[in-house]
């Protein structure tokens, strides 16, 4: 077997544990998967309380002269027993003592041989871990703040309204009078024209939500990106925006609120919305859960009422669906996928962009209308498995998902 890189191994598996990993960390780690498959049965005994009890009395029962010297390492203190409440933190335990053995040695391990034993277990693959919280905040001049990074509590002080991180993925601005702090040096002549901008960004495998300074709330769906004034002046209220979200916009009758998506507006005075504008995507969806709103692209008006669904698609005519369930538009927002007659090709999309995964479909493969409620946080291969598939196959290598006819 190759020289295993054990001491990177160690750190990215902590940190799996903690569910802690950033992006490139996750990637990194199931590439290392992909090389060594032992890595894999590692972690998922790890996360099983049970099998980490059998193996740390596995490693105290053996001749542990034997066992340390084959493995050229000092012993390794007696592990307290595991409790209901402290698995995790001996399953941690136990990553740190498979891996200060090393892979080699964890195999000679599991057995309680003396030998490398065969290895009944199921074959395992490289799995990929739900997106979770995180985004990035960039400011007029350019610099930018990662969210998922900032402390809760932690307030700065912007042209006309102070910032303050409320909770993990959520963060609210207020009034304020506090002077100018931005450093505007890093702007061209005629960029700033008295209005401060923000723009709210989410990347794949994150979702993020922000109390804007008049009250409404955005929660934004992965990949996806908002900008909007940290003041709002004038007749209207206006942000544009482009991914997924779902608005719920504080009423001001004196002030309409504008979503701008592209050369679609959206005008509300006080409503709950969904609206789907992906960039990569053809058609435009939104979604009116309460309220009304209004519709224009400069061609076309249309006013929606509260249930409707008006999909929007260059070159062709608007699709309006009425009595829809509103809950399907806005699943995301509760933590899961909900997909209703859905194609192969867009619950594809939908998982790329939550998992940050390339699919790749491989000669025919059969179309499906898929009506499925799953957990946004349960693992890829999870996922896969609740899509029925008998005549498709799904693999995972490494940020790659393959799909292809069985």
């Amino acid at each position: 077997m190759p020289l295993v890189p054990e001491e990177r191994i160690r750190i990215l598996t902590f940190k799996y544990i903690a569910n802690s990993l950033t992006t490139a960390e996750d990637k990194e780690l199931h590439d290392l998967m992909a090389l060594y498959p032992e890595i894999n049965e590692l972690i998922r005994r790890m996360q099983d309380k049970q099998q980490v009890a059998k193996d740390l009395q596995l490693l105290h029962s053996m001749d542990a002269g034997k066992a340390y010297a084959r493995a050229a390492l000092p012993r390794i203190p007696q592990t307290p027993p595991v409790t209901e409440t402290g698995w995790k933190r001996i399953a941690i335990a136990a990553a740190a003592i498979f891996l200060l053995l090393g892979i080699p040695a964890y195999l000679f391990l599991r057995e309680g041989t003396g030998k490398p034993g065969k290895d009944t277990s199921p074959p395992s693959v490289a799995d990929v871990n739900p997106g979770s919280d995180k985004a990035t905040l960039t400011l007029i001049n350019g610099s930018q703040i990662r969210l998922d990074s900032m402390p809760l509590g932690k307030v700065i002080d912007q042209t006309g309204s102070s910032l303050r991180m409320e909770s993990s993925g959520c963060i609210a601005y207020t009034p304020s009078s506090a002077p100018i702090r931005e450093n505007f040096s890093g702007l061209n002549e005629g960029q700033y024209d008295g209005t401060y901008y923000n723009t709210l960004t989410t990347p794949r495998a994150g979702q993020f939500a922000v109390y804007l300074p008049d009250g409404t709330k955005v929660w934004m769906n992965n990949a996806s990106s908002l900008k909007y004034p940290t003041v709002f002046r004038g007749k209207n209220r206006e942000v544009s925006f482009s991914g997924e979200g779902h608005f719920e916009v504080a009423k001001n009758t004196s002030q309409p609120f504008r979503v701008k998506v592209n050369d679609l507006s959206v005008d509300v005075l006080g409503t709950s919305f969904a609206i789907m504008a992906y960039q990569n995507e053809k058609e435009i969806s939104a979604t009116l859960l309460d309220g009304k709103v209004k519709l224009d692209n400069g061609v076309k008006t249309q006013i929606m009422s509260a249930g409707e669904k008006v999909i929007i698609a260059e070159g062709k005519p608007w699709k309006s669906q009425e009595h829809i369930d509103p809950d399907a538009a806005i699943a995301w927002q509760k933590g899961m996928f909900q997909f209703v007659n859905a194609s192969l090709a867009t619950v594809l999309e939908q998982l790329a962009r939550w998992y940050d995964i390339d699919p790749e479909i491989h000669g025919e493969v059969p179309q499906h209308q898929y009506d499925v409620l799953i957990s946004r946080k349960k693992k890829l291969s999870e996922i896969l498995q609740a899509l029925p598939h008998e005549d498709i196959q799904f693999r995972i290598e490494g940020r790659k998902l393959i799909v292809t006819k069985k």
